[in-house]
């Protein structure tokens, strides 16, 4: 049961230290798209690094949703603990 409540706390200032990388890159990439949309003139090179960062940033998101779900297995396993009497 604590462990459930240790781990969301630690998912939710993990995910808040995340988002701040995330949305850095989906500004980077609308700043990028929108020039594209002006001038017309892409640029491979700019692609493949935000797809590399978007990439990344996809297995950083995984890695807090395991976490947030061991964390709600971990509560509810706890719950089941303290109803059963076992506790």
């Amino acid at each position: 049961f604590a462990a459930g409540i240790v781990a969301a706390v630690l998912t939710a200032l993990w995910s808040a230290l995340g988002s701040e990388a995330a949305f850095a890159l989906v500004g980077e990439t609308l700043g990028y798209w929108s020039l594209v949309r002006l001038d017309g003139i892409r640029n491979k090179s700019d692609e493949v690094k935000i797809d590399i960062k978007v990439a990344k940033n996809r297995k950083a998101i995984r890695r807090r949703v395991a976490l947030g779900l061991s964390s709600l297995l971990a509560f509810v396993v706890g719950i089941a603990v303290a109803m059963s009497g076992l506790v």
